[in-house]
Formats: structure tokens, sequence, C-alpha cells
């Protein structure tokens, strides 16, 4: 889990997944439609977006330094 969280905290920076639910939308289709469309810029993320040789040196330096692992 902790390199998931590592290789996911580019993503919750985008805006695309900083959008604003609106309490009236956390039920029912329209909850599974947000769902939906999160996991679909998420997918988009991870095979598009992320370079993973300029990702690889944070994680490794972040692996060696990190005192705290909550995952």
């Amino acid at each position: 889990m902790w390199l998931a969280e590592k290789l996911l905290a580019g993503a919750i920076a985008l805006e695309d997944f900083r959008r604003i639910v609106l309490p009236r939308r956390l039920g029912g289709e329209a909850l599974v439609h947000q769902l939906g469309a999160v996991r679909e810029e998420l997918v988009k993320y991870l095979q598009q977006v992320l370079d993973l040789i300029g990702t690889a040196p944070t994680v490794i330096k972040e692996a060696l330094t990190e005192l705290e692992y909550r995952t």
C-alpha cells in the first residue's frame, strides 16, 4: 500500500481528482458515475502521465528516509 500511495500522490494534486462532490450527489447512480469518472482519470494518470523513471528516485529516497509507515 505504501508504494501505491507514493504512485498516486501526483494524481491527488491534479484538478481532475479535486472535484467538489455535492452532498446530494453522494448516493445512487450519481455516486456510481462519479466513482467511474475518477477511476477512468486515475487509470489515465497511471498509464499516460506518471513518469516512472522520474518517480523512481523520489520513491527510493522516501523509502530510505520515511520513518512511519501507516499502511
